[in-house]
């Protein structure tokens, strides 16, 4: 049975092969290519005058135009969209280097504060001191005297888990 369109005309399909780069195009433009070439083709075996013909081909010339236009448009897009995730890959980088390099010293200024307090000690009374040696909380109180004397030391305020961690890593040391 035959296809006929809304204006009852009788219709043939056949397949047209184009350049992918340029099937890319019109995809990317949602070209209707069965109505492009149907009407190039009616163009060519048509009778129209020469003034239509060239109305025709300037509007196909200015739909080339703005296509390409547009073209230029996506890419300078997305030209510009890779260049801000690539900033914002920096600085994710930079921000976790330097909060990586904040957290190293703030260990390596505990240790510092530990051993101008503790000295040698670490075997002795500030080890028994640990929480997990005090089950009895008999020593919370020079616990809590340590953590602020590291704090002091350090100039900022530091956290009596951290100062445990870091008096564990050096008693482990020894």
């Amino acid at each position: 049975m035959p296809y006929t369109d809304r204006h009852g005309i009788e219709m043939k399909q056949f397949p047209v092969w184009i350049p992918m780069q340029l099937y890319h195009l019109v995809k990317a433009d949602h070209l209707n290519v069965s109505r492009f070439v149907r009407e190039q083709l009616e163009i060519l075996y048509s009778d129209e005058s020469l003034e239509d013909s060239l109305n025709t081909k300037f509007r196909l010339v200015r739909g080339a135009r703005e296509s390409c236009d547009r073209q230029r448009e996506v890419a300078a897009e997305a030209s510009a969209n890779r260049e801000r995730l690539r900033d914002v890959v920096r600085r994710m980088r930079d921000d976790r280097i330097a909060s990586t390099t904040a957290a190293e010293q703030k260990v390596t200024g505990i240790r510092d504060a530990l051993i101008s307090i503790v000295g040698e000690d670490l075997t002795g009374r500030y080890r028994r001191m640990l929480p997990e040696n005090d089950p009895n909380g008999d020593r919370i109180d020079m616990w809590e005297d340590l953590v602020r004397r590291v704090s002091r030391a350090c100039g900022h305020e530091v956290e009596s888990a951290e100062v445990a961690g870091e008096l564990r890593r050096m008693a482990a040391e020894v």
